[in-house]
C-alpha cells in the first residue's frame, strides 16, 4: 500500500470518528460500502482504495482509476427519518471542493460546482460524487483526480477531465486531502441535518452551473435554459427560451458557451 495512504493514521483528529477500511485494489469502492453495510458495520465506515478496476461514475459511466494517483473513497451513512437524502450529493460536493480550495488555494478562481456533483476546473472534471442507497443506508462515493497526468486518461477524455496536479504543477498527499474531506464532511452533514436548506445556500455560492446557459440530457428529451436556481430539494430550475421553468431532479447537463 502506497505510503501516502497508509499515513492517514497521523491525522488522527480529522479520521477520529470514523471507521477506516484501505485497500490495495477493488473492484468498486460503493461495491464494498454496499457489502459492509448489509453485514451492518458502524455509520460513518469509509472505504478507501489505491484502485479500481470496476470505478464507476453516474448513469454508469466508467470512472478512470489508476493505482498511486488518485482518491476513491466511499462512506456509510446511516439514514434517519428525516435525513434530507436529495441534499447529500450537494453536500457532500461542498465538503470536498473546500478542501481542494484548501490545499490547492491558487485554482480557487477557476474551480466551481457542477450541478447536481460535480467539482470542475478550467471546464473540465476533477471530481464527482455518486450517492446510493441500500436499505437505510447511504452510500457515498467520492472520486478525486489527484496526481494524475494526462497520459492516465484516455485519448477522448484528456480535453474533458483534469487533476490537481495538471492543473498546479505539483504533486499532493492523498492522505492530506482525505483527512480534511473527512473533517469537512463531518462539518457539513451536521449541517445538514440541523439546517438542510442552508446547505443550498453554500453550494450556490460556489456553483459554475447557477446563471449558466445549459443543455439537460433527459431519457425521453433534451432541454435548453439557463440555470435560475435550486428548490428545496436540491432540483435544478432551469427558465426555457419561451419564458417556461422546468425543474430537473435529475439529468446529465452540459454548460453552454455565451
Amino acid at each position: 500500500m502506497p505510503k501516502d495512504l497508509l499515513s492517514l493514521e497521523h491525522y488522527q483528529e480529522e479520521i477520529s470518528n470514523f471507521h477506516i477500511y484501505v485497500y490495495n485494489t477493488v473492484g468498486s469502492t460503493n461495491e464494498i460500502a454496499k457489502d459492509l453495510a448489509l453485514k451492518g458495520v458502524p455509520q460513518n465506515s469509509i472505504v478507501i482504495a489505491d484502485s479500481q478496476t470496476s470505478g464507476k461514475g453516474r448513469f454508469r459511466r466508467i470512472w478512470i482509476s489508476p493505482p498511486g494517483v488518485n482518491i476513491y473513497m466511499s462512506l456509510l451513512i446511516k439514514a434517519s427519518s428525516d435525513t434530507k437524502v436529495s441534499l447529500v450529493p450537494l453536500a457532500t460536493s461542498v465538503a470536498v471542493i473546500d478542501t481542494i480550495l484548501e490545499v490547492a488555494p491558487e485554482v480557487k478562481k477557476k474551480a466551481g460546482l457542477k450541478w447536481p456533483n460535480d467539482i470542475y476546473i478550467n471546464g473540465k472534471k476533477l471530481s464527482g460524487i455518486l450517492v446510493e442507497t441500500i436499505k437505510r443506508n447511504i452510500i457515498v462515493g467520492i472520486g478525486i483526480n489527484v496526481n494524475t497526468t494526462a497520459q492516465h486518461f484516455p485519448e477522448d477524455l484528456r480535453d474533458k477531465a483534469t487533476s490537481l496536479y495538471m492543473e498546479t504543477g505539483r504533486s499532493f498527499s492523498r492522505a492530506e486531502i482525505i483527512a480534511k474531506i473527512l473533517y469537512n464532511l463531518k462539518e457539513i452533514y451536521k449541517i445538514l441535518s440541523e439546517n438542510p436548506y442552508h446547505i443550498i445556500q453554500l453550494w450556490s455560492e460556489r456553483s459554475k452551473t447557477l446563471n449558466s446557459m445549459i443543455k439537460a440530457y433527459l431519457p425521453d428529451r433534451t432541454l435548453e435554459g439557463r440555470a435560475i436556481g435550486l428548490d428545496e430539494n436540491g432540483f435544478l430550475k432551469v427558465i426555457t427560451s419561451e419564458g417556461k421553468i422546468v425543474t430537473l431532479s435529475s439529468a446529465d447537463i452540459l454548460h453552454l458557451r455565451q
